[in-house]
Protein backbone atom coordinates (compact mmCIF):
# COMPACT_ATOMS: atom_id res chain seq x y z
CA UNK A 1 0.00 0.00 0.00
CA UNK A 2 1.42 3.34 -1.05
CA UNK A 3 2.02 5.90 1.71
CA UNK A 4 0.13 9.19 1.58
CA UNK A 5 2.16 12.31 0.85
CA UNK A 6 2.58 14.32 4.03
CA UNK A 7 2.64 18.10 3.95
CA UNK A 8 5.57 19.69 5.78
CA UNK A 9 5.02 22.69 8.03
CA UNK A 10 7.78 24.57 9.85
CA UNK A 11 7.73 27.22 12.55
CA UNK A 12 10.06 30.19 12.47
CA UNK A 13 10.69 32.32 15.53
CA UNK A 14 10.53 35.74 13.92
CA UNK A 15 13.45 37.22 15.87
CA UNK A 16 15.79 34.59 14.37
CA UNK A 17 14.82 35.24 10.74
CA UNK A 18 17.44 37.98 10.11
CA UNK A 19 20.20 35.52 11.06
CA UNK A 20 19.20 32.94 8.43
CA UNK A 21 21.48 32.90 5.41
CA UNK A 22 20.30 32.99 1.82
CA UNK A 23 21.55 29.44 1.26
CA UNK A 24 19.72 28.13 4.32
CA UNK A 25 16.48 29.87 3.36
CA UNK A 26 16.66 28.45 -0.16
CA UNK A 27 17.00 24.97 1.35
CA UNK A 28 14.08 25.32 3.73
CA UNK A 29 11.91 27.07 1.15
CA UNK A 30 12.32 24.02 -1.07
CA UNK A 31 11.71 21.58 1.79
CA UNK A 32 8.50 22.92 3.35
CA UNK A 33 4.96 23.47 2.12
CA UNK A 34 4.03 26.00 4.81
CA UNK A 35 5.65 28.26 7.37
CA UNK A 36 4.15 29.71 10.53
CA UNK A 37 6.13 32.71 11.70
CA UNK A 38 5.88 34.63 14.97
CA UNK A 39 5.70 38.41 15.08
CA UNK A 40 2.06 39.49 14.86
CA UNK A 41 0.54 40.42 18.22
CA UNK A 42 -3.08 41.21 19.04
CA UNK A 43 -3.99 43.90 21.57
CA UNK A 44 -7.01 44.21 23.85
CA UNK A 45 -8.37 47.00 21.64
CA UNK A 46 -8.20 44.87 18.49
CA UNK A 47 -5.01 46.31 16.97
CA UNK A 48 -2.60 44.01 15.10
CA UNK A 49 0.88 45.02 16.22
CA UNK A 50 4.11 44.40 14.33
CA UNK A 51 2.60 43.88 10.87
CA UNK A 52 4.75 46.36 8.94
CA UNK A 53 8.02 44.97 10.36
CA UNK A 54 6.73 41.42 9.95
CA UNK A 55 6.01 41.65 6.22
CA UNK A 56 9.08 43.75 5.45
CA UNK A 57 11.19 41.05 7.08
CA UNK A 58 9.58 38.25 5.06
CA UNK A 59 9.96 40.10 1.79
CA UNK A 60 13.59 41.01 2.55
CA UNK A 61 14.40 37.33 3.06
CA UNK A 62 12.50 36.12 0.01
CA UNK A 63 9.95 34.03 1.94
CA UNK A 64 7.11 32.98 -0.35
CA UNK A 65 4.01 34.59 1.14
CA UNK A 66 1.77 31.97 -0.47
CA UNK A 67 3.28 29.54 2.05
CA UNK A 68 2.95 31.73 5.16
CA UNK A 69 0.45 31.34 7.98
CA UNK A 70 1.32 34.21 10.33
CA UNK A 71 1.27 33.05 13.96
CA UNK A 72 -1.11 35.28 15.92
CA UNK A 73 -0.45 35.67 19.63
CA UNK A 74 -1.88 38.11 22.18
CA UNK A 75 0.41 40.93 23.24
CA UNK A 76 0.10 39.61 26.81
CA UNK A 77 -2.36 37.71 28.97
CA UNK A 78 -3.87 41.07 29.93
CA UNK A 79 -4.42 41.93 26.27
CA UNK A 80 -5.87 38.47 25.53
CA UNK A 81 -8.30 38.88 28.41
CA UNK A 82 -9.42 42.29 27.15
CA UNK A 83 -9.77 41.13 23.54
CA UNK A 84 -11.85 38.07 24.39
CA UNK A 85 -14.19 40.12 26.57
CA UNK A 86 -14.87 42.81 23.95
CA UNK A 87 -16.97 42.09 20.86
CA UNK A 88 -15.99 45.49 19.45
CA UNK A 89 -12.28 44.67 19.73
CA UNK A 90 -12.82 41.25 18.16
CA UNK A 91 -14.70 42.73 15.22
CA UNK A 92 -11.92 45.28 14.74
CA UNK A 93 -9.14 42.69 14.80
CA UNK A 94 -10.98 40.30 12.46
CA UNK A 95 -11.46 43.14 9.97
CA UNK A 96 -7.75 44.03 10.16
CA UNK A 97 -6.70 40.40 9.72
CA UNK A 98 -8.93 39.98 6.66
CA UNK A 99 -7.26 43.01 5.10
CA UNK A 100 -3.84 41.44 5.72
CA UNK A 101 -4.64 38.05 4.20
CA UNK A 102 -6.11 39.72 1.13
CA UNK A 103 -3.33 42.32 0.72
CA UNK A 104 -0.57 39.71 0.86
CA UNK A 105 -2.59 36.80 -0.58
CA UNK A 106 -1.85 34.57 2.39
CA UNK A 107 -3.34 31.05 2.54
CA UNK A 108 -4.61 31.68 6.06
CA UNK A 109 -3.71 32.41 9.67
CA UNK A 110 -2.69 30.42 12.71
CA UNK A 111 -3.78 31.31 16.23
CA UNK A 112 -1.66 30.49 19.28
CA UNK A 113 -3.26 31.57 22.57
CA UNK A 114 -1.70 30.00 25.67
CA UNK A 115 -1.70 30.38 29.43
CA UNK A 116 -5.08 32.08 29.74
CA UNK A 117 -7.62 31.43 32.52
CA UNK A 118 -9.83 28.42 31.79
CA UNK A 119 -12.85 30.66 32.24
CA UNK A 120 -11.99 32.30 28.89
CA UNK A 121 -12.29 29.03 26.93
CA UNK A 122 -15.89 29.66 25.71
CA UNK A 123 -15.03 33.20 24.59
CA UNK A 124 -11.89 31.94 22.85
CA UNK A 125 -13.87 29.28 20.99
CA UNK A 126 -16.44 31.85 19.88
CA UNK A 127 -13.68 34.18 18.67
CA UNK A 128 -12.20 31.35 16.62
CA UNK A 129 -15.58 30.51 15.11
CA UNK A 130 -16.10 34.13 14.04
CA UNK A 131 -12.58 34.41 12.61
CA UNK A 132 -12.89 31.08 10.79
CA UNK A 133 -16.20 32.09 9.22
CA UNK A 134 -14.77 35.40 8.01
CA UNK A 135 -11.65 33.73 6.57
CA UNK A 136 -13.58 30.92 4.90
CA UNK A 137 -15.77 33.48 3.12
CA UNK A 138 -12.57 34.78 1.52
CA UNK A 139 -11.33 31.27 0.65
CA UNK A 140 -8.74 31.31 3.48
CA UNK A 141 -8.08 28.83 6.30
CA UNK A 142 -7.80 29.11 10.07
CA UNK A 143 -5.25 26.94 11.83
CA UNK A 144 -4.61 26.64 15.55
CA UNK A 145 -1.60 25.53 17.57
CA UNK A 146 -3.27 23.09 19.97
CA UNK A 147 -2.17 21.66 23.29
CA UNK A 148 -2.46 17.91 23.77
CA UNK A 149 -5.64 16.94 25.60
CA UNK A 150 -4.32 13.75 27.19
CA UNK A 151 -1.65 13.67 29.92
CA UNK A 152 -1.00 17.39 29.77
CA UNK A 153 -1.49 20.05 32.47
CA UNK A 154 -5.19 20.90 32.62
CA UNK A 155 -4.34 24.53 33.32
CA UNK A 156 -3.01 24.71 29.75
CA UNK A 157 -5.01 22.07 27.87
CA UNK A 158 -8.46 23.23 29.02
CA UNK A 159 -8.30 26.45 26.99
CA UNK A 160 -8.18 24.25 23.89
CA UNK A 161 -11.07 21.96 24.89
CA UNK A 162 -13.94 22.97 22.61
CA UNK A 163 -17.59 22.08 22.19
CA UNK A 164 -17.05 21.76 18.43
CA UNK A 165 -13.56 21.62 16.96
CA UNK A 166 -14.90 21.57 13.41
CA UNK A 167 -16.73 24.87 13.87
CA UNK A 168 -13.76 26.55 15.56
CA UNK A 169 -10.91 25.72 13.16
CA UNK A 170 -10.12 24.35 9.72
CA UNK A 171 -7.04 22.50 10.95
CA UNK A 172 -4.78 22.14 13.96
CA UNK A 173 -1.13 21.54 14.72
CA UNK A 174 -1.08 19.11 17.63
CA UNK A 175 1.81 20.38 19.75
CA UNK A 176 3.01 16.93 20.81
CA UNK A 177 5.93 18.24 22.83
CA UNK A 178 6.78 19.44 26.32
CA UNK A 179 5.49 16.12 27.65
CA UNK A 180 8.01 16.62 30.43
CA UNK A 181 9.50 19.98 31.21
CA UNK A 182 9.71 20.98 34.86
CA UNK A 183 10.26 17.36 35.95
CA UNK A 184 12.99 15.30 34.35
CA UNK A 185 11.70 13.29 31.41
CA UNK A 186 11.29 13.11 27.63
CA UNK A 187 10.19 16.11 25.57
CA UNK A 188 7.80 13.86 23.63
CA UNK A 189 6.69 10.25 23.48
CA UNK A 190 5.55 8.07 20.59
CA UNK A 191 2.80 6.39 22.65
CA UNK A 192 1.61 9.72 24.08
CA UNK A 193 1.57 11.35 20.64
CA UNK A 194 -0.50 8.45 19.32
CA UNK A 195 -3.03 8.72 22.16
CA UNK A 196 -3.53 12.40 21.41
CA UNK A 197 -3.91 11.75 17.69
CA UNK A 198 -6.57 9.18 18.47
CA UNK A 199 -8.39 11.69 20.69
CA UNK A 200 -8.41 14.33 17.95
CA UNK A 201 -9.73 11.88 15.36
CA UNK A 202 -12.98 11.76 17.34
CA UNK A 203 -13.39 15.47 16.58
CA UNK A 204 -11.56 16.20 13.31
CA UNK A 205 -10.76 14.36 10.10
CA UNK A 206 -7.18 13.15 9.50
CA UNK A 207 -6.81 15.82 6.82
CA UNK A 208 -7.30 18.53 9.44
CA UNK A 209 -4.44 17.42 11.68
CA UNK A 210 -0.70 18.12 11.57
CA UNK A 211 1.48 16.29 14.08
CA UNK A 212 3.75 18.79 15.82
CA UNK A 213 7.29 17.43 16.31
CA UNK A 214 9.98 19.07 18.48
CA UNK A 215 13.46 19.81 17.16
CA UNK A 216 14.68 20.34 20.70
CA UNK A 217 14.88 18.67 24.08
CA UNK A 218 15.68 19.58 27.67
CA UNK A 219 18.89 19.32 29.64
CA UNK A 220 18.28 18.53 33.31
CA UNK A 221 21.18 19.54 35.60
CA UNK A 222 22.74 17.09 38.01
CA UNK A 223 23.17 19.88 40.56
CA UNK A 224 20.04 20.52 42.63
CA UNK A 225 20.12 24.27 42.05
CA UNK A 226 21.00 24.06 38.36
CA UNK A 227 18.63 25.37 35.71
CA UNK A 228 16.76 23.30 33.13
CA UNK A 229 17.88 24.33 29.65
CA UNK A 230 16.43 23.98 26.17
CA UNK A 231 18.85 22.06 23.94
CA UNK A 232 18.50 22.06 20.16
CA UNK A 233 18.61 18.80 18.25
CA UNK A 234 21.63 20.18 16.42
CA UNK A 235 23.57 20.80 19.64
CA UNK A 236 22.57 17.48 21.20
CA UNK A 237 23.92 15.64 18.16
CA UNK A 238 27.30 17.26 18.70
CA UNK A 239 27.34 16.06 22.31
CA UNK A 240 26.42 12.45 21.55
CA UNK A 241 29.84 11.65 20.13
CA UNK A 242 31.54 11.91 23.53
CA UNK A 243 28.82 10.91 26.01
CA UNK A 244 26.74 7.97 27.17
CA UNK A 245 23.59 7.24 25.16
CA UNK A 246 20.41 5.28 25.91
CA UNK A 247 17.13 4.83 24.04
CA UNK A 248 14.38 5.92 26.42
CA UNK A 249 11.02 4.09 26.48
CA UNK A 250 9.39 7.23 25.07
CA UNK A 251 11.45 6.90 21.89
CA UNK A 252 13.63 9.89 22.75
CA UNK A 253 17.40 9.64 22.90
CA UNK A 254 18.72 9.99 26.45
CA UNK A 255 22.18 11.50 26.63
CA UNK A 256 24.18 11.64 29.86
CA UNK A 257 26.95 14.20 30.24
CA UNK A 258 29.03 15.01 33.29
CA UNK A 259 26.74 17.94 34.13
CA UNK A 260 23.28 17.01 32.85
CA UNK A 261 20.83 14.46 31.47
CA UNK A 262 19.40 15.36 28.09
CA UNK A 263 16.29 13.95 26.38
CA UNK A 264 15.96 14.89 22.73
CA UNK A 265 14.42 13.71 19.42
CA UNK A 266 16.96 12.04 17.11
CA UNK A 267 16.62 10.58 13.61
CA UNK A 268 15.15 7.28 14.83
CA UNK A 269 12.43 9.02 16.82
CA UNK A 270 11.72 11.28 13.84
CA UNK A 271 11.09 8.21 11.66
CA UNK A 272 8.72 6.75 14.26
CA UNK A 273 6.72 9.98 14.47
CA UNK A 274 6.58 10.21 10.68
CA UNK A 275 5.28 6.65 10.80
CA UNK A 276 2.43 7.75 13.09
CA UNK A 277 1.45 10.52 10.68
CA UNK A 278 1.29 7.95 7.87
CA UNK A 279 -0.52 5.35 10.00
CA UNK A 280 -3.39 7.74 10.66
CA UNK A 281 -3.26 9.45 7.22
CA UNK A 282 -2.72 12.86 8.78
CA UNK A 283 -2.42 15.98 6.67
CA UNK A 284 1.20 16.43 7.64
CA UNK A 285 3.84 17.18 10.24
CA UNK A 286 4.98 20.46 11.76
CA UNK A 287 8.38 21.22 13.31
CA UNK A 288 9.11 23.63 16.15
CA UNK A 289 11.39 25.26 15.13
CA UNK A 290 13.77 26.12 12.29
CA UNK A 291 17.35 26.70 13.41
CA UNK A 292 17.18 23.82 15.91
CA UNK A 293 17.41 20.99 13.40
CA UNK A 294 20.33 18.59 12.87
CA UNK A 295 21.76 18.03 9.38
CA UNK A 296 20.05 14.68 8.93
CA UNK A 297 16.55 16.20 9.00
CA UNK A 298 16.44 17.17 5.33
CA UNK A 299 17.72 13.86 3.91
CA UNK A 300 15.06 12.16 6.06
CA UNK A 301 12.34 14.43 4.69
CA UNK A 302 13.49 13.92 1.11
CA UNK A 303 13.37 10.13 1.56
CA UNK A 304 9.77 10.45 2.70
CA UNK A 305 8.84 12.09 -0.59
CA UNK A 306 10.43 9.46 -2.83
CA UNK A 307 7.93 6.62 -3.14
Amino acid sequence: MQKSRLLYWAYIYGATLPSFTKTYLEKVNAAYDFFSITGLRLTKSGVVRGKDKFFRGLQAKGIELKKVFPLLTPDSILHANGLLKSRTAQERVISSLLQLVEKYDLPGLQVDFEGLPISLAPAFEQFLQDLKLALNQKGKRLSMAMFPQIEFPESLAALHTFRSYREAVDEVVLMAYDYSQKKEGPVTSVAWSEENIQFLLHHLSPGQIYLGIPLYGYAYPRRKKGKIRVVSQKYAEKLRQKNVLHRHDSGCMLLETTTSTIYYPDAILLRRLLGLAHKYSLQGIAFWRLGFEARYLYPELRKERVY
